[in-house]
């Protein structure tokens, strides 16, 4: 899961490594302790660094091994690792079980699933909760391919399985993942099946907490990029295979005339620099005649979120390496000072989810942020659709591109709220409705969860109140 959203979405991540965590707290004082130590620091090796199991089969690696005295290698072959690490998996499985059984009361479960370069189909699912003494914990439950279609229903059925294998059917309290329609399939069939099992709705004890779509928790993260897609889609600012496209154009020097946007022409003009060894020579040689900065400008890719605001702000910085450049080339259109205003306005309007998407990428984000962070989403695009405020300048054609992504905002806002989006309900109800439903069975948690919300609206941290400092002039 955490490689797939390092090189999938770019989100970073700051959980403590295990690697910074000593295996044990002694030395080992015989020879038989010091070669189970390094059996168990020899498969975690392997399998964290995504070695090759053959890389044991080494000779050279076999000698180096066996030349440190008091050492020798515990196995030889790739089949024999197999079955250590298999061996090691079903240990720590079986822990896990007696873990959640002791220390949760409810678990919360996070997924993903998504198609591997190779074409496998790959399901993640984490599981989050509480220990007795509120401890926050989270481990991986499941990392298994999906056997046959990516439909709704088979991956909830891999959910239903996990759940019974780790005996948390009754603890489920919530499911976390994207938007896609498959998705909403999955929890319902999530639903379905614990309805199925625990047939019995005076039994409390036996009762599952899981309410299907009103346990559905939508990603955030994912949200904001979906709304930022209906902005760009509206700009008509291009994507990967467009840009791809163009590329043909600037081959035959047909490009000098386009009529694309200066967002879609700066992703022409970085996918075609970085597509050849030589042309990248060619920019760093005229940055470095011009005593400029080298580095290239980073194209956008349609799965990476942020990737088109990162684009821009590097373009932007790199104006007059652009400006070298194609002057230097007879393939490409110069960019205006009118270009440029555009590229500006652009980065505005989207730096503000840029780092929304980072701040609830966090290693520990709060719930409750998700309040504050929709009603700032709120003010930012209608005072960017209407030019108030500090987008009073902003081009009528941004304005309008915003103005259609607000309708995509609505559509999510109204999942979170649970009615209708022109209510006027105070903002306190609803973050309450929401904080309820997944730490109702938690108290305590959930009354921490409101006083932390009052401490961060009165230090001015919480991010609604940011921005309201920030629009009225206060630091």
């Amino acid at each position: 899961m955490i490689r797939h959203l390092l090189a999938q979405h770019e989100i970073s991540q700051n959980s403590s490594s295990a690697v910074n965590q000593p295996f044990s707290s002694s030395a080992p004082q015989s020879r038989e302790d010091v070669m189970k130590t390094f059996e168990k620091n020899l498969t975690r090796w392997i399998v964290a660094d995504d070695m090759a199991f053959s890389s044991i089969e080494s000779l050279f690696f076999q000698k180096m091994i066996n030349d440190i005295p008091g050492i020798s290698m515990p196995f030889t072959s790739r089949n024999t690792l197999s079955s250590r690490i298999l061996a090691e998996f079903e240990l720590d499985r079986s822990r896990l079980v007696e873990e959640l059984a002791v220390s949760s009361q409810t678990v919360a479960l996070s997924l993903d699933g998504w198609s591997s370069k190779n074409d496998v189909s790959i399901l993640a699912i984490i599981g989050h909760w509480l220990s007795e003494d509120f401890i926050y914990k989270e481990a991986v439950l499941e990392f298994a391919e999906i056997e046959g279609a990516k439909t709704g229903e088979n991956m909830g059925g891999m959910v239903l399985d996990l759940l019974q294998e780790l005996n948390i059917e009754t603890k489920l309290l919530s499911i976390t993942g994207d938007n896609a329609s498959n998705n909403e399939t999955l929890v319902d069939t999530v639903e379905n099946g614990l309805r199925d099992r625990f047939s019995l709705p005076d039994n409390e004890i036996d009762t599952p907490r899981f309410q299907g779509r009103a346990s559905f928790v939508r990603c955030l993260a994912h949200i904001l990029n979906l709304i930022v897609k209906k902005l760009l889609e509206t700009l008509k600012s291009g994507n990967r295979a467009s840009a791809e496209q163009s590329i043909h154009e600037v081959e035959n020097r047909l490009y000098l005339n386009t009529t694309d946007s200066a967002l879609a022409r700066l992703r022409v003009l970085a996918l075609w620099i970085s597509w050849t060894p030589g042309r990248k020579s060619q920019w760093r040689n005229i940055c470095r005649d011009h005593n400029l900065p080298g580095t290239l400008i980073p194209y956008d890719v349609d799965t990476r979120w942020n990737s088109t605001y990162l684009m821009v702000e590097a373009g932007i910085k790199a104006k007059r390496q652009i400006s070298r450049w194609i002057s230097s080339q007879s393939e490409m259109p110069q960019f205006t000072d009118q270009d440029w205003e555009f590229l500006g306005q652009v980065a505005t309007v989207l730096r503000r989810f840029h780092e929304h998407t980072l701040y609830i990428s966090q290693s520990e984000p709060q719930i409750s942020y998700a309040v504050p962070i929709y009603y700032d989403l709120h003010d930012l695009m209608h005072d960017a659709a209407s030019r108030e405020g500090e987008f009073e300048s902003l081009p009528e054609d941004i304005a309008d591109a915003v103005n259609s992504a607000i309708g995509r905002y609505s559509k999510y806002y109204d999942f979170m709220d649970g009615q209708d989006s022109k209510s006027s309900e105070m903002p306190q109800r609803q973050s309450y409705s929401i904080s309820k439903r997944f730490y109702i069975n938690n108290t305590l948690r959930f009354l921490h969860a409101i006083f932390r919300w009052d401490q961060l609206h009165q230090s001015g941290q919480h991010p609604h109140r940011q921005r309201q400092q920030h629009l009225h002039g206060k630091n």
